[in-house]
């Protein structure tokens, strides 16, 4: 019988090549998403009503193996938050949460929110 070391030593070329080819489909999928857009619908835990909600917006910017998004919403508290997320994941996956829009609504969105920051005073 074979030691852990010895299984180890002839599974880890395996390994190797098995991670190789999952980056490279990882890869291949995230460069279809370059360019598109999502909208999902967010919320905090345990939601009772509508206005419990609100839209997350994600554009696809780039590529590192995994999507790089840049990404906005104003939360149910008028909390906004802009950021690139550079990890995105779940926009490939058939995950029905986000539903792809067009870049003219995602603009539009984020023309409304720039609107909103630009009347806001300190």
């Amino acid at each position: 019988m074979k030691t852990k070391e010895q299984l180890e030593a002839e599974i880890a070329p395996l390994r190797k090549q098995l991670h190789r080819l999952r980056d490279l489909e990882l890869k291949e999928r995230s460069v279809a998403l370059l360019g598109r857009c999502f909208k999902y619908r967010n919320c905090y835990s345990l939601p009772k009503k509508p206005s419990d909600y609100w839209w997350l917006y994600v554009k696809v910017v780039s590529v590192n193996y995994w999507p790089v998004t840049f990404e906005f919403q104003t939360d149910r508290n008028g909390r906004i938050e802009v950021k690139q997320n550079k990890c995105a994941s779940g926009l490939d996956n058939g995950n029905e949460s986000y539903t792809e829009i067009s870049q003219k609504e995602f603009a539009a969105a984020w023309n409304r929110l720039q609107k909103h920051i630009g009347g806001m005073k300190p």
